[in-house]
């Protein structure tokens, strides 16, 4: 190497800063231009950040209150769309459970969607066996379809309702519904409260209900009056008065003076 190509080597080499911490010494270089340009970018949009949220009035009041905007609009949709919706009784309820079409139709979608927690069959895998007489949420159908659009996230169960559409939510509860009673090829122990048998169709036909879940008081019916609860007097009755205590004395009437 001639002396001319030493001394630009040189000149080009890395220089040394003078200060040295703990025997670490550091080169005197400039920084990359990406990293300086990123820099200068995040330096711009801090002030325009700041001047923006304290300089234009706006607080974070008033995002609360776009927030409030957005989700009251959100739920004026969700009520438009729930108007739009199926109305699900216990008796449409029965009426899908009887219907082979309606269970035709929803039967690969359960297969698809539930069988990872439940089995093809229903017989429980993470989740509970679907064909025995035991039930976790409620004691008819009305309590499975609640709990398949609602979901328990608690236990790991998702809502399926922005899944399914509403006439398939109700479908696939009449279609767990109709699993028990079947006899899968390995069923879990049962889970929940023994329960008694579902609406029928002819009692839905007949516009029947469902018997009352365990503690509960069952619905009049239509032109009855309930019944008074213990220690109430049934309406336009006169309660009777309570019996004078031990060693207390009625009060009479006085006796008429005689006359002279």
């Amino acid at each position: 190497m001639s002396e001319q190509q030493q001394l630009t080597v040189e000149q080009h080499r890395d220089k040394l800063m003078n200060h040295e911490y703990d025997g670490i010494r550091e080169y005197d270089n400039p920084l990359p231009f990406w990293w300086v340009g990123i820099f200068i970018v995040c330096i711009i949009f801090a002030a325009c950040y700041w001047v923006y949220y304290q300089m234009s009035g706006r607080t974070i009041s008033a995002e609360h209150e776009e927030y409030a905007t957005e989700l009251a609009a959100w739920k004026k949709l969700r009520e438009t769309i729930l108007a739009k919706s199926i109305k699900v009784t216990p008796q449409f309820l029965a009426k899908l459970a009887a219907s082979k079409s309606d269970m035709a139709k929803i039967k690969p979608k359960f297969i698809d969607k539930c069988k990872a927690c439940h089995l093809p069959d229903g017989g429980g895998l993470v989740g509970p066996n679907l064909t025995d007489d035991y039930q976790l949420h409620g004691t008819d159908r009305m309590g499975l379809f609640k709990t398949i659009r609602d979901g328990k996230p608690a236990k790991g169960m998702q809502s399926w309702s922005p899944v399914f559409k509403p006439l398939d939510v109700a479908r696939l509860a009449a279609y767990v519904a109709n699993l028990r009673g079947t006899k899968p090829a390995k069923g879990k122990a049962p889970q929940g409260e023994k329960i008694g048998p579902y609406l029928s169709l002819k009692a839905a036909q007949k516009g029947e209900t469902p018997a009352p879940a365990k503690g509960e008081t069952p619905a009049p019916a239509k032109g009855e009056t309930p019944a008074p609860a213990k220690g109430e007097t049934p309406a336009g009755e006169t309660p009777a008065p309570a019996p004078a205590k031990k060693g207390a004395t009625e009060k009479t009437a006085p006796a008429p003076a005689k006359k002279g």
